[in-house]
């Protein structure tokens, strides 16, 4: 019994020494693993604090989360376990609160950033549809643009026919702006005797025959100032008057005329306008094919064709108020002398329809004026003038003829 008691008195000390080595133990481990944990909390929160933005008002929360980390890094330093545990848990407190507001930030910022690309899918989108507009309406000018194209091709078309038909039927009435008219008459080919002896004539009036081998529309009258404004659109003349033939026009200005109309297109294709030569328009004065051989335009009385010196008053008259000659043609005896295309030669030119080899310093003028002689009336009669003068005495009338 004694020694039973012996044995058990040793097994507790044994025991009690165990449990107190072992008590030893987890208390070592215990004050050696507690901060090692402590002091990883601490880091891994210090590097969620790297991460953290200040904006949006956070700054003041970040502030005191640092503070807290900064007492609990001290207190472990100082291997004070409970300040540094309390520190922490502050630390949890903050950065709790710290990473909630920021998920929400993130997830408003998600928001604003998916309403700002849907804004621009939006702006795009309108820009887009901008742009497909701004095609359509480019496609629908363009194709109104080859319409108007094609109207004008097929009104261009109509009024060529028109003029060929004209042509063909006789005298042509031209439509100038502002609804004014200008009259062409017909005048066929012919031979004539150009030129006179008859007691008035001058030593350059040889009488000589010429031979026109193309048709020819010549002015019914002398240009008006009312068609010469509505070509050229102003009116040089001294003697106003709509109705008046137009004046103070120099060669260069009829022909600069002539072209305006030309440039217009109111001239037929192998067609164009220009000023008659010294032969066409001697040979229209004389009535053409059915000239009745008067000494003036149309008649043997001077009064009744013409306005002249000796019924003038002085000055110009309304076109077309006298007598026409054989072919329907007014004043081309008096009112005013007339530009022709020629340059002047004493030998007339060589080529009485196209001015071949002709020169010169002076253009001829025919068929006298209103302040002219009846001797310059005549239509034989033949003077000229430097192409660049002026005069109230000075007019033209235009003549449609056949490109060569």
């Amino acid at each position: 019994m004694k020694s039973y008691m012996v044995l058990l008195t040793l097994a507790i000390v044994v025991l009690t020494s165990a449990f107190g080595w072992f008590a030893w133990q987890f208390e070592t481990r215990l004050s050696y693993i507690e901060p090692c944990a402590l002091h990883g909390k601490l880091e891994w929160q210090n590097t969620r604090l790297a991460k953290l933005d200040r904006g949006d008002g956070f700054g003041e929360h970040i502030d005191a989360f640092a503070e807290d980390l900064k007492r609990g890094r001290k207190a472990l330093l100082d291997n004070d376990i409970s300040a540094a545990t309390a520190a922490l848990r502050r630390a949890d407190r903050e950065a709790q609160w710290l990473y909630e507001n920021e998920e929400r930030r993130q997830e408003e910022a998600r928001r604003q950033e998916e309403a700002r690309r849907q804004e621009e899918a939006h702006r795009l989108e309108e820009a887009r549809r901008r742009e497909e507009a701004r095609r359509e309406e480019a496609r629908r000018q363009e194709e109104a643009r080859h319409q108007e194209e094609a109207r004008r091709q097929e009104e261009a078309r109509r009024q060529e026919e028109a003029r060929l038909k004209n042509l063909s039927s006789g005298d042509i009435v031209l439509d100038l702006p502002g609804g004014v008219k200008l009259a062409l008459v017909k005048v066929e080919a012919g031979t004539f005797t150009m030129g006179a002896r008859d007691g008035e004539n001058d030593s350059d009036e040889k009488e000589h025959q010429v031979a026109l081998t193309k048709d020819f529309y010549l002015g019914k009258t002398e240009v008006t100032q009312a068609q010469y404004k509505a070509v050229m659109g102003y009116d040089p003349s001294e003697f106003k008057g709509d109705d008046l033939p137009v004046e103070q026009v120099s060669w260069n200005d009829a022909m600069a005329f002539c072209k305006k109309l030309n440039d217009s297109s109111k001239a037929p294709s192998g067609w164009k306008f220009t000023l008659p030569t010294e032969a066409q328009w001697e040979y229209a004065a004389r009535g053409g094919k059915k000239s009745r051989g008067c000494k003036y335009s149309g008649s043997n009385g001077l009064g009744e064709v013409a306005w002249y010196d000796g019924n003038s008053g002085n000055k110009t008259h309304p076109v077309a108020s006298k007598k026409p000659n054989e072919l329907g043609l007014y004043d081309m005896s008096g009112n005013v002398w007339e530009w022709c295309l020629d340059w002047y030669e004493e030998g007339y030119a060589r080529d009485p329809e196209f001015l071949t080899g002709n020169s010169g310093s002076y253009r001829v003028i025919r068929g006298g004026g209103w302040f002219s002689s009846a001797g310059g009336c005549r239509s034989a009669s033949r003077n000229y003038n430097a192409p660049g003068l002026c005069n109230s005495f000075l007019g033209f009338r235009v003549v449609l003829i056949k490109n060569k």
